[in-house]
């Protein structure tokens, strides 16, 4: 892409005047690709700029579903979902969304080809019933259909099969021009269907230390500088034109134990024994991963499904006592393996592990190869971030939890090797149930199941935290996905509305 050039010239609109810049620094570089790839099988990146794409139907702060490009949706029966498209929303190439693209990024989706495939999987069928009415049929009932919808990026259908296609969603900004040293710049999409967005353009820039970030917002070149450590955090909020803005947990922190017979952490007396070496309060206290709670479930508060079991409470005492009973005192040289930006947070845990007769040795490593190890299932003991992407517990327990079942899409992320028919039969149950206060029931049980096989250790809830300027207002959310639209000025502020 060439610096500064208009990347979509059919819409290459001016800033729209009277409104601010934001000058963003972000952790990680913007996905400027097109949302899927197909022409080579790889499956497509989940990260998706949704500042740059829509999905149909948005979260409001209750978790609830409002419409998005969808402006309706309704159920002829309890296998079909009939949904109709806003008139005149278009693309950022100035082309009008149609229910052949909607239909085109489904069977993507539904394919396998897509990182997003164990969400769909249960599509039966999906087809165009006119030009803004689409018809989705699933193999059985699916009460989370809405809320995996939210996170699916709607692209156009001549780009869906195209990796060459240049990014071309729906979203109130379009992506301007792309740098080769990690900048970018979005401008707003003068003719998008919804409220204008509070910016005329966001320059990006990519700094991945997070103290560089924090020195470079603090010298003021910059407005916005996301995902602070404890140190920035405490700068920050020391210096006088400076805050911290907080977002919504995202996901749980976990501890992983390979449980498969053979594995060194195999007999459940010794999983219980490192539960209870765990000292969650002073690790969140510690400032090791930001600004951090204690977690005892598999899943932040809100998340839909959480179950009623007890706060543990640390206990040296019983925990040696279980290892002598498993005649496996003291437990030496287990692995932990982490990724870099989790290496002080493991060090916390072995610390607490030690204290217990329990040693391991921490990896830490790049993010990628930490993930080719976990599919690999090649990891004795990990950090990992369990995350509930349709705001519903079922994601966690289907992905972590459920025996691994490949053609169902089913226990993709289970790194432990934890099976358990019960459980598994529970889950399918809960999948299929519309009934929400029987979901609910369903859902309690298998929480309480999963976290008593003691495979994932809940850790922390993390609450990223942001640095910013004083002057901007932070409109949380509640799907945890940054989108800039939801930084504004605040009252009082050149912009603000």
């Amino acid at each position: 892409m060439a610096a500064g050039g208009c990347l979509l010239a059919a819409a290459c609109d001016r800033p729209a005047p009277g409104r601010p810049t934001l000058r963003a620094l972000l952790a990680r570089p913007l996905d400027t690709r097109a949302p899927y790839e197909s022409s080579d099988g790889a499956a497509s990146a989940a990260a998706i700029s949704f500042n740059v794409y829509e999905g149909l139907v948005h979260f409001d702060a209750d978790r609830r579903p409002v419409p998005a490009l969808a402006s309706s949706w309704n159920n002829p029966d309890e296998f079909t979902w009939v949904f109709d498209l806003r008139e005149s929303v278009r693309f950022h190439d100035g082309s009008l969304l149609g229910a052949d693209d909607v239909v085109a990024v489904v069977q993507v989706a539904r394919s396998g080809r897509s990182a997003l495939g164990a969400h769909f999987a249960g599509i039966e069928e999906v087809s165009a019933s006119g030009p803004r009415t689409v018809r989705i049929r699933t193999q059985q009932r699916n009460p989370l259909l809405l809320a995996q919808l939210s996170a699916l990026p709607i692209a156009k259908a001549r780009d869906v099969e195209s990796e060459a296609a240049a990014p071309n969603g729906t979203g109130p900004f379009r992506l301007a021009a792309a740098e080769g040293d990690g900048r970018y710049r979005l401008e707003a999409f003068a003719q998008y269907w919804g409220e204008p967005p509070p910016w005329s353009a966001v320059d990006v820039s990519v700094v991945d230390d997070a103290a560089a970030r924090a020195a470079a917002l603090l010298r003021g070149e910059a407005d916005f500088a996301e995902r602070l450590d404890a140190a920035q955090v405490a700068d920050v909020e020391r210096r006088a034109g400076y805050q911290v803005l907080t977002g919504a947990a995202r996901d749980t922190v976990v501890l992983g134990l390979r449980v498969a017979a053979g594995d060194a952490l195999a007999d459940p007396r010794l999983r219980e024994a490192v539960d209870l070496a765990l000292d969650r309060r002073a690790i969140a206290a510690s400032g090791v991963a930001g600004r951090a709670r204690p977690a005892w479930q598999l899943v932040p508060s809100g998340v839909f499904g959480s179950a009623g079991v007890p706060q543990p409470q640390r206990d040296l005492t019983r925990a040696r006592a279980l290892l002598a009973a498993s005649g496996r005192l003291p437990v030496l040289g287990i692995p932990l393996a982490c990724d870099q930006d989790q290496a002080s947070l493991a060090e916390r845990v072995r610390a607490d592990l030690a204290e217990a007769g329990v040693v391991v040795q921490v990896q830490s490593m790049p993010a990628a190869r930490l993930q080719e190890i976990l599919e690999a299932r090649g990891a004795a003991a990990f950090l990992a971030r369990a995350r509930a992407l349709s705001a519903d517990g079922i994601d966690v327990l289907v992905n972590h939890f459920h025996s691994p079942d490949p053609a169902a899409r089913r226990g993709m992320m289970n790194w432990t090797g934890h099976s358990n028919r019960e459980l598994d039969g529970v889950l399918d149950r809960a999948r299929a149930e519309l009934d929400w206060a029987l979901r609910s029931e369903l859902l309690g049980q298998a929480m309480t199941m999963a976290i008593g096989s003691r495979a994932l250790l809940p850790l922390l809830t993390r609450h990223e935290s942001h640095g910013a300027r004083a002057g901007i207002a932070f409109r949380g959310e509640p799907r945890g996905f940054l989108r800039f639209a939801d930084l504004r000025p605040a009252a009082g502020e050149p912009g603000a509305r």
